[in-house]
């Protein structure tokens, strides 16, 4: 399942997800003389253009209600009411602010980190090199390069001992110590001692052990193996399957495998990608006179719902969007077309809302489910 980079709408995600309190509506950014502010779908400001532009503004708080915001270079957190949260004078740093569906989120100032909560009050003085976000009410922190273990009342849990401590997953997270992998418990208790090589998040009781320098194999909770993986590469499980990789010289063939570890879908694709939120359905790429073209597969039937024709697609959220000559448009959840493709590029999707942020030559605008305009980005 190859990696592609980020499209600039994923930068747009705090302002999809969050939510107009009175309205119960996502409200979405706009940009005036150069400051930017929110409205809601009808085009009401929410939040007057008075905050720094900039991808910032962007980047997911893990909360719906709130947005982060920069002025004059600072961080903050506004929420979706239009009050200030947090005030802007935290350092501009990407990996902070995290709430993760949770109160409480990691800062930085001056060039040091710690964490402060939704009510503006500050749980640890900003004294570790690096902080994660919580998960499972527990988060990681760094010194001297070496992380420990915390609380939510910002106690240590544990020594500075790991190379990496990885978030929280049906209680249990990945930590490294020279060089092996195993899990720690929420008390920071070693569970599954660090005897493996690469090793990730638990996931329905089952955890992906290995690398593409080690085999790959699968451990339960208790540290015992399920079965070994006989191909190039292996990804986690989502839902009922996993994404299994054969390299036969310098090609790569993509298919899946079950959680007894027996091939359900032999390697054919040059790629397959099973989203989360729709995890009866597989993006597949397959090879066409030369070029790469996305179609999508119903795996419980193994049919083709959506024949391969298209140079991108994505069943992520709702409204399904694709791209076909260089042009984007959307189908519905029955995979018909409803917006055909017209624009250079999406911004915003829909995600839970009803407009979408897109581009077409060189105007940025929002349309509604039709596919008409209903608002100018650049007010």
């Amino acid at each position: 399942m190859k990696q592609s980079p980020q499209k600039i709408s994923m930068l747009f995600i705090s302002a999809l997800f969050s939510m107009d309190v009175l309205s119960n509506e996502p409200i979405y950014p706009i940009e005036k003389k150069n400051l930017l502010g929110f409205v809601n779908y009808t085009g009401n400001i929410v939040v007057k253009p008075q905050f720094d532009t900039g991808v910032v503004h962007f980047i997911g708080t893990g909360r719906d209600d709130l947005i982060n915001i920069n002025k004059d270079g600072k961080r903050g957190i506004l929420s979706t009411k239009g009050e200030l949260v947090i005030p802007t004078i935290y350092d501009n740093d990407f990996n902070s602010f995290n709430f993760n569906k949770g109160n409480i989120a990691s800062y930085t100032l001056n060039g040091k980190c710690g964490y402060i909560n939704d009510k503006n009050e500050i749980i640890t003085k900003n004294i570790y090199e690096k902080c994660s976000a919580f998960s499972e009410q527990r988060a990681s922190v760094r010194l001297n390069n070496k992380w420990a273990l915390i609380d939510q009342k910002g106690t240590l849990l544990s020594d500075f001992l790991y190379g990496e401590i990885d978030k929280f997953s049906e209680g249990l997270a990945a930590i490294e110590i020279n060089g092996k992998y195993g899990y720690i418990n929420t008390n920071g208790k070693v569970v599954i001692q660090p005897v493996h090589a690469l090793a990730l998040s638990f996931k329905d009781g089952m955890a992906r052990i290995g690398s593409i320098y080690s085999p790959y194999y699968f451990i339960d909770k208790s540290g015992k193996k399920i079965f070994d993986v006989n191909f190039n590469h292996v990804y986690p499980f989502t839902g009922d399957y996993a994404v299994i990789r054969r390299d036969i010289g310098s090609n790569k063939y993509y298919g899946l495998i079950d959680k007894q570890g027996k091939i359900y879908i032999k390697p054919k694709f040059q790629d397959i990608k099973i989203d989360e939120n729709t995890p009866n359905f597989a993006v597949i790429e397959i090879s066409k006179t030369g070029k790469i073209k996305k179609g999508i597969l119903d795996i419980k039937t193994q049919k083709m719902i959506v024949e391969p024709i298209y140079d991108q697609i994505s069943i992520s959220d709702e409204m399904i969007y694709f791209k076909n000559n260089g042009k984007y448009g959307w189908m519905n959840r029955k995979f018909e077309i409803i917006v055909p493709p017209q624009f250079d590029d999406i911004l915003i999707g829909f995600g839970k809302g009803n407009i979408a942020l897109v581009k077409l030559n060189e105007e940025m605008f929002y349309i509604n489910k039709n596919g008409e305009k209903t608002i100018n980005f650049y007010q």
